[in-house]
């Protein structure tokens, strides 16, 4: 939803405004964003990315939380951004999850198709996850 939001014409403006700017985006957007990303992968993949290229001014393309978390990870770079809000993201909150392992909470049913369609994707960011 969040990733819709954004367009070339973003790019292109922000470009011209901070000339040498590095463009980072989330596969989820649209293709004529990513097509005009510099880098363009997944959360931990941008954090990497940064990491690694050395890049000082970066224009982020993802939700708000995520150049929050950048921003605290890489304090000696400089972001850009227009921040858009995942209202879906924002329902999230620490009681909620306390709420939902306490209290068995928030339960979710998936049919077998799509458990299996998604195991292997779950399992990939799960190893992903515990080789850092």
């Amino acid at each position: 939803m969040v990733h819709e939001m954004y367009s070339a014409e973003d790019i292109e403006l922000t470009r011209r405004q901070f000339p040498g700017v590095t463009v980072i985006s989330h596969p989820e957007c649209k293709t004529e964003v990513v097509d005009r990303s510099d880098y363009s992968g997944s959360t931990s993949q941008m954090s990497d990315f940064i990491r690694k290229s050395g890049a000082k001014n970066i224009f982020l393309i993802t939700e708000c939380s995520m150049g929050d978390n950048l921003r605290s990870e890489f304090p000696d770079r400089h972001f850009v951004s227009t921040c858009q809000v995942c209202p879906h993201m924002k329902r999230i909150t620490l009681e909620k999850i306390r709420d939902s392992l306490l209290f068995d909470r928030y339960e979710i049913h998936l049919d077998p198709e799509v458990i299996e369609k998604g195991r292997m994707s779950v399992q990939r960011m799960l190893d992903l996850s515990f080789k850092k």
